[in-house]
């Protein structure tokens, strides 16, 4: 573009005196290139600082991916015990005949529930850890400019 640009003003530099049309064609394309010139300059300069951001982003992200391995063990952990949990009450309903399942004393003997709550409350504390965690902010990292939100 810079080429097309001093292109037509060498263009215009050698122009005579009676080539009134000619000149004003030859400004009309130099203001349009210019204009060019002003925008595709300001936009390879954001889509730079964009990359340097990114780059940053990038090279100080190492936590992040253990966070999502630790997320993903976790999440997969918590699918088992609710598959586990699923199947288990589909067997019983099966197996178990509705005087059986509408017999208070039964199910709580058959669901071990002295020895299931804690496991749940396990399971609710892990949850509020994670929630927690999950909640904290972390520094982001500073922008090109240096500036940090």
């Amino acid at each position: 573009m810079l080429a097309a640009i001093a292109s037509i003003e060498e263009q215009l530099a050698h122009l005579g005196l009676f080539s009134g049309h000619k000149k004003k064609e030859l400004e009309a394309q130099l203001h349009a290139l210019r204009e060019q010139l002003a925008r595709d300059t300001a936009l390879s300069e954001q889509l730079r600082l964009q990359l340097e951001g990114v780059n940053l982003l990038l090279a100080n992200s190492g936590w992040l991916e253990a966070a999502i391995d630790e997320l993903i063990h976790w999440l997969d952990g918590l699918r088992t015990a609710w598959s586990a949990l699923g199947s288990g009450t589909t067997q019983l309903a099966a197996d178990a005949s509705d005087a059986e399942l509408g017999n208070d004393s039964w199910l709580a003997q058959t669901l071990a529930s002295a020895s299931a709550f804690p496991l749940w409350q396990a399971l609710i504390v892990a949850a509020q850890r994670y929630a927690s965690n999950a909640l904290l902010d972390f520094p982001a990292p500073p922008n090109a400019t240096g500036w940090q939100p």
